[in-house]
């Protein structure tokens, strides 16, 4: 049986988890603080406070009013659309908070997600990439110019 400890450390490590992941496969900051504090509160933790930033997710647990905060930030490293993952990581969360997926396996298969291969990948010259937004808007460049950089490019 772990300790008191012990489970907190995992439930904070499960909760950080999914809370980097959904950040960083496209979720809304105010999907990933309400999936956190479900994650949390269904482990039993009251007093938990979730900010989420751009990048970054902070939780921190008062256990009462004498206690030491715990308090545990995690940057998102690459923010991207990706879909796939996205779903995955509800995926785990609904399973934990359910009851279906055990702490330990939830963690597991959270910590699994991001070494998944992407699905799909958006080329930097698609319509939809930034760079190619760039390129069309500026007057100035002639196809033959942003193909020089990368002649392997079709077309160029």
């Amino acid at each position: 049986m772990p300790t008191d400890s012990t489970r907190l450390h995992a439930v904070f490590d499960l909760a950080m988890r999914i809370g980097e992941g959904l950040l960083t496969n496209g979720a809304a900051a105010s999907e990933v603080t309400a999936t956190v504090l479900r994650v949390t509160s269904s482990s039993g933790l009251r007093n938990v406070s979730v900010q989420v930033t751009f990048n970054e997710v902070t939780i921190s647990y008062l256990a009462d009013e004498s206690a030491t905060p715990f308090t545990r930030v995690r940057s998102a490293s690459e923010r991207v659309q990706d879909f796939a993952r996205l779903a995955a990581f509800e995926d785990v969360s609904h399973g934990y908070l359910s009851g279906e997926l055990p702490l330990d396996e939830a963690r597991r298969q959270a910590s699994a997600i991001p070494q998944r291969q992407p699905l799909y990948r958006i080329p930097w010259w698609s319509p939809v990439s930034p760079s190619w937004a760039v390129l069309r808007r500026s007057s100035s460049v002639r196809a033959a110019s942003w193909c020089s950089p990368r002649p392997s490019l079709p077309g160029c």
